[in-house]
């Protein structure tokens, strides 16, 4: 399979989440014996479910996240894995001068647009913004900018497994003042 179609089935809520909903249907054309013959067809309208099932076990991790102060204002955050964009919960995200924590400010309203994706786009509220820009130690260059998930759960993958709790902050990779 291909990253572009695990990508493909993972955008595919409550499909291949478990056993139940796994199912595999071919035509003639997908595979080939040892002596170059088709193998039978499993139609679309009999698909085989998967005999075994193993889950992803795993929660979606923030892998890094960029921050513009212009306008509009944006913060993006880059997972590990598609992310329902429709779970993010903005209070359990604060921006803070240092990985340990330093300065800190929870976002309380601001908001995605963005569909379910692997990075989401976070369109940073006025209150958000002004609160951000008006802190002079805070989210003023790359080096005091740092994001943390101060709560379990701040976002949950396609299968509904929450984010870990960030302890300590990631730095922005890149910072637009």
């Amino acid at each position: 399979i291909t990253s572009a179609d695990l990508v493909s089935l993972q955008l595919l809520a409550g499909l291949y989440t478990r056993q139940n909903d796994s199912f595999l249907s071919f035509t003639t054309l997908a595979f080939k014996d040892m002596q170059g013959l088709a193998v039978q067809p499993v139609s679309v309208a009999s698909p085989r479910r998967a005999l075994t099932f193993t889950s992803d076990a795993g929660s979606p991790r923030l892998l890094s996240w960029t921050l513009d102060l212009d306008s509009p204002a944006q913060v993006r955050l880059n997972f590990s894995e598609i992310v329902n964009a429709s779970s993010l919960l903005v209070s359990r995200i604060s921006v803070q001068s240092t990985a340990a924590g330093g300065q800190a400010y929870a976002l309380t309203t601001s908001s995605t647009k963005t569909a379910n994706a692997a990075s989401l786009l976070l369109d940073l509220s006025a209150a958000d913004g002004n609160a951000l820009k008006s802190n002079d130690g805070l989210a003023t260059l790359r080096s005091n900018s740092y994001l943390r998930f101060t709560a379990a759960g701040a976002v949950a993958d396609m299968a509904g497994r929450a984010s870990d709790l960030l302890a300590s902050g990631v730095l922005t990779d890149r910072f637009t003042p």
